[in-house]
């Protein structure tokens, strides 16, 4: 599987292009990129997933990374006449070269897959992120106790968010917590679809996640490596699908 995007522009600063959206017409699209902070691989066994909805630390991708703190970039398409900010593509840095190719990254315990079939993760709040095995499973530690709407209350500061997050997510302690970290550190400056955080989850291994807007928003989206020509491991990107070979 080859991905939907064409990962050697959509990084690309200033890049524009144009892209017909179907039952919208023809838009003027311009890519921004930006970078995150640094991801915290201690394991070096990286995740991609719905931090929300899906952290599931059994679940990881074959291809493993040196430990270590990597880039995390975005790429930002802006969409005219409507007038529309989207995430296109994050990626997990691994080293500066450049790649010439790109593999499907593969779960570590998927089945092999047929033509045509994708190994993705599948998002219901609209956002992802990257994160170590090990904050996976700091995160399910977090979440193994359930509370009701009167703690609920007492541990979401913001009132907006007692008001609108509880009938979404009434169980999950640690989706209560990252819920009000991603939103006191939403970058909202951009457009209020696209939007991110640096999340730190206080576990002892250090490990973080960076979690991120999803192109338009739920759905399923595979990831690649990038090689360079030395056949050299150079990143991981999430394609989020918003157009296709542009």
């Amino acid at each position: 599987m080859q991905p939907y995007t064409d990962f050697s522009t959509v990084f690309q600063e200033g890049y524009t292009f144009q892209y017909d959206i179907p039952y919208e017409g023809l838009q003027n699209v311009t890519i921004s990129v930006h970078t995150l902070g640094e991801l915290v691989l201690t394991s070096g066994k990286v995740t991609a997933c719905d931090p929300l909805m899906d952290v599931e630390p059994r679940r990881y991708f074959v291809q493993t990374v040196e430990p270590g703190r990597y880039p995390v970039i975005v790429s930002v398409a802006t969409f005219m006449p409507r007038q529309d900010k989207r995430l296109a593509c994050t990626m997990l840095r691994i080293s500066e070269s450049s790649p010439v190719r790109w593999e499907h990254a593969i779960w570590h315990d998927t089945p092999p897959l047929k033509d045509n079939q994708m190994c993705y993760y599948g998002v219901d709040s609209a956002t992802g992120c990257f994160m170590d095995v090990d904050a996976a499973q700091a995160i399910q530690a977090i979440s193994t106790k359930t509370i009701g709407r009167e703690e609920f209350n007492a541990t979401m500061s913001n009132e907006l968010l007692q008001n609108c997050i509880y009938a979404d997510y009434p169980n999950t302690r640690w989706a209560i917590l990252q819920i009000e970290e991603f939103v006191n550190n939403l970058v909202h400056e951009y457009y209020p679809d696209v939007d991110w955080s640096d999340v730190d989850i206080n576990n002892p291994t250090k490990a973080n996640l960076i979690a991120f807007t999803s192109g338009w928003g739920d759905g399923g989206y595979p990831s690649f490596w990038g090689y360079d020509a030395s056949n050299q491991l150079v990143s991981l990107v999430t394609d989020f699908g918003i157009f296709a070979e542009a």
